[in-house]
């Protein structure tokens, strides 16, 4: 199952800086990204710097990068 998980971070995307704030559903994806949009009082690029999206698999060992 491909899920996207959702970081804060800083605006280079530097791997350290990445917090957590959640996994998504594609089918979710946009609403989640629009509420936390909302909640940050964040503009488009805003999300863009601070926000990070990765695909990721669950459960599926084929499709993970190891």
């Amino acid at each position: 199952m491909l899920v996207y998980v959702i970081s804060h971070c800083d605006q280079w995307h530097s791997y350290d800086s990445f917090r957590l704030i959640g996994v998504a559903s594609e089918e979710k994806l946009d609403s989640v990204l629009a509420a936390i949009q909302k909640k940050c009082g964040y503009t488009d690029e805003d999300m863009e710097d601070y926000i990070d999206i990765t695909e990721a698999w669950v459960d599926d060992i084929e499709n993970m990068n190891i």
